[in-house]
């Protein structure tokens, strides 16, 4: 759980060249009794070679969209580095309020081979 607003980071091995993650919200934060969320934005930045590149900048709100009801699933190629401070921030921005914002993110996974 990182609750928004909160960031969690994960530094980038070595050759890794996909990212993967799953966030979103469990279903008390929008199911039962009100008030429910009213959404989320959930961002990553990779930063490394004195860059900052926004790969994922997404609104996600369960309790008027259905379709935001589960967990989402993020995959992106990363850019290639050798860079070994290389690393990504993943940031859970509040909607207008922070009510029930019981924001979550997967434990990121990073794949070498695909």
């Amino acid at each position: 759980m990182v609750h928004a607003p909160g960031l969690m980071t994960a530094k980038v091995p070595p050759g890794a060249k996909l990212f993967e993650v799953h966030y979103g919200f469990p279903p008390d934060a929008y199911t039962g009794e009100e008030p429910h969320t009213d959404g989320a934005t959930f961002q990553i930045d990779w930063e490394g070679d004195g860059m900052i590149i926004c790969v994922l900048n997404t609104v996600i709100d369960p309790a008027n969209n259905p379709a935001h009801r589960r967990l989402q699933h993020f995959l992106v190629k990363l850019p290639a580095t050798t860079d070994p401070s290389a690393r990504l921030v993943l940031r859970t921005l509040p909607g207008k309020t922070t009510t029930k914002d019981w924001t979550c993110w997967s434990h990121p996974f990073f794949d070498k081979v695909r």
